[in-house]
């Protein structure tokens, strides 16, 4: 039972850490874009760049969120250890 569960558990690990790290740096760039300043202060082409590196860790973190959920049913199917 615990062969089963230990990639899953570590997986879980992964993801964490993965969405952790993209949380934050998706939070550091939508804080940027509500600076009212960042229009007049950033170029056109950055500003653009920075909204597809925005809209690239939004899917990310999606397919993260969901493989997550569809780790933790995987655990949750499986016997508890004693």
């Amino acid at each position: 039972m615990l062969a089963q569960r230990r990639p899953l558990l570590k997986e879980v690990e992964q993801l964490e850490r993965k969405l952790a790290k993209w949380n934050e740096e998706k939070a550091a760039l939508d804080a940027q874009f509500a600076d009212p300043d960042f229009y007049t202060s950033v170029d056109r082409a950055k500003s653009e760049e920075m909204h597809k590196q925005a809209g690239l860790l939004g899917e990310q973190i999606e397919e993260a969120e969901l493989r997550w959920l569809e780790v933790h049913e995987a655990l949750e199917q499986l016997p508890q250890p004693d």
